[in-house]
């Protein structure tokens, strides 16, 4: 099994809901974050297991928000209020659970990038020509004019 982005303690953090030790609410919570690092994993398309992002701390924070929502509101619930009368509907086209907001996917998007460009080394690469280098002596130059 691959690690989680966060703790079951982060979580009691953010939601501001505790949960006794030997309820369901501490595996429950567990799960919850597995579940949620395994939707960061899938829409970055990677595992990470050998090789971890550099930029952990935007993963653990989305981690965290997705479990957060289903931990606080299990059933994916939307009340919409108008005068006197409301309604209660599922969210995300009635579909409870685990998913990724568009704004959570471009943060793990941009943290990809942002991996990326940091893990990318800078190189050079040498190559030559066939011409007669113009000059003998160690500061010669070639000359552009033919290119």
């Amino acid at each position: 099994m691959l690690p989680v982005f966060a703790t079951t303690s982060d979580l009691v953090t953010l939601t501001g809901r505790s949960f006794d030790a030997d309820s369901i609410g501490e595996p429950r919570a567990a799960l919850l974050l597995e579940a949620a690092s395994a939707a960061v994993r899938a829409h970055a398309k990677a595992d990470w297991d050998n090789d971890p992002p550099s930029d952990v701390e935007v993963f653990r924070l989305v981690t965290l928000t997705v479990a957060a929502r289903v931990w606080v509101n299990p059933a994916g619930s939307v009340q919409e209020t108008t005068g006197p009368y409301s309604i209660t509907n599922p969210s995300d086209g009635g579909v409870p659970g685990i998913y990724l907001t568009r704004s959570e996917r471009d943060q793990i998007d941009e943290a990809q990038r942002n991996t990326a460009t940091a893990r990318s080394p800078i190189t050079t690469l040498s190559t030559t020509r066939e011409d007669q280098i113009i000059g003998g002596s160690s500061d010669s130059y070639w000359e552009l004019s033919d290119w």
